[in-house]
């Protein structure tokens, strides 16, 4: 019974290719437990660039968008600038052509207010003249030696 006993403890212990073959699979398990806990820090690292960049991104499409509202603003205050320049100066061209316009309205009214004066004085003086000429014809009829005209 004891060389069943000594058989039995020789089959337990292991052979030097297991021992070999166990060493290299706890060699390469800790080689891939120190490859997964990279991979980890790598994955943690890059989460970490992620949520920064994501942040970041955050923060310029705020900022772009404040700025394309402050450019808007701008844009819409120029236009109103705008606007008002064109509205002044087309006020003060309507009120220089209406400045135009009375000023040659007073022109054309004084030059008709001449027109009829020399007009009524032409007709008081053909008046005149006829009252003279009536007189005269008149005064020739009443006397008798003033020599009639034969017409």
């Amino acid at each position: 019974m004891r060389q069943g006993t000594t058989d039995f403890s020789a089959t337990l212990t292991p052979s030097k290719s297991a021992t070999n073959l166990l060493s290299d699979l706890e060699r390469k398990l800790a080689d891939q437990e120190a490859k997964r806990r990279q991979l980890e820090e790598r994955l943690r690292a890059t989460q970490g660039l992620l949520e920064a960049t994501g942040e970041k991104l955050g923060e310029v499409w705020r900022d772009k968008y404040d700025a394309v509202r402050r450019l808007e603003a701008k844009a819409f205050d120029d236009l109103a600038a705008q606007r008002r320049a064109a509205d002044q100066i087309r006020d003060e061209q309507r009120r220089g052509m209406q400045e135009d316009l009375d000023r040659r309205e007073r022109e054309l009214k004084e030059e008709q207010e001449e027109r009829d004066k020399r007009w009524e004085a032409e007709w008081r003086d053909a008046d005149a003249q006829f009252a003279d000429e009536k007189q005269l014809i008149s005064e020739r009829h009443s006397h008798p030696r003033i020599a009639r005209p034969i017409c």
